[in-house]
């Protein structure tokens, strides 16, 4: 494993909690797995043996309905894991996994998992906190798609793009703006209105670039 994969790892809310040497046994000798774009990772009705956490790329999560593709329901980029908890129980997936971009993944195995978890009440707490994470990054989501405008959802999603706290910044879109537009529940016709309406806030596209020209004013915006 490479030394900045090692970094991801200890970084992910899956194992953040736990001491090196057990992060160690649980993952050093698991198995990476690469996939290019458009890759299907793991369809729907597939036994799941194992997690995935994710070391490069970006991957999302589709459930059946929607578009002829399937809704969107989550989309995971570096120290991001899923499928963690249906391997544990080998549950058969109800969802498909796709690679967005280019990926690494960290394969966790789910026999090794649920082995560590019987012997060790720490690892058990660890991952229980990690589920707790994501359901409550769910329930943001649910919360802003109910409460929050297409304007204001897309400002705090270029804001989480960027770590300034002030002045200039100029951010990459982490992938294509159809999916954006799905991650932010709407069509690409309100994106395009969301992005001219942030100009009015200091913000420009150039390409697949977004400039903000005053990160404290569409901080202001967006709260």
């Amino acid at each position: 494993m490479k030394a900045q994969d090692w970094e991801i790892v200890r970084r992910s809310p899956l194992f953040e909690k736990l001491p090196d040497s057990t992060v160690w046994a649980l993952v050093g000798t698991q198995s990476l797995a690469k996939y290019e774009k458009g890759v299907v990772l793991h369809h729907p009705g597939e036994a799941t043996k194992s997690g995935f956490l994710i070391l490069e790329g970006v991957v999302k999560l589709l459930c059946e309905g929607g578009s002829s593709s399937g809704a969107l329901l989550a989309i995971h980029g570096p120290g991001s894991a899923f499928f963690v908890g249906e391997a544990l129980a080998g549950s058969l997936s109800t969802t498909t996994a796709e690679a967005v971009t280019r990926t690494r993944v960290l394969v966790l195995d789910g026999e090794r998992l649920r082995a560590a978890l019987a012997t060790d009440p720490k690892i058990a707490r660890a991952m229980l906190a990690a589920a707790a994470v994501n359901l409550r990054q769910m329930i943001d989501q649910i919360e802003e798609l109910k409460t929050r405008t297409a304007p204001v959802r897309l400002a705090k999603f270029v804001l989480g793009l960027s770590g300034a706290l002030s002045g200039s910044d100029e951010v990459a879109l982490p992938y294509e703006k159809q999916l954006i537009a799905e991650r932010l529940g709407v069509t690409s016709v309100s994106l395009s209105r969301a992005l001219r309406e942030l100009a009015q806030h200091g913000v420009s596209t150039r390409g697949d670039k977004i400039l903000i020209h005053d990160v404290v004013a569409l901080r202001a915006f967006a709260t």
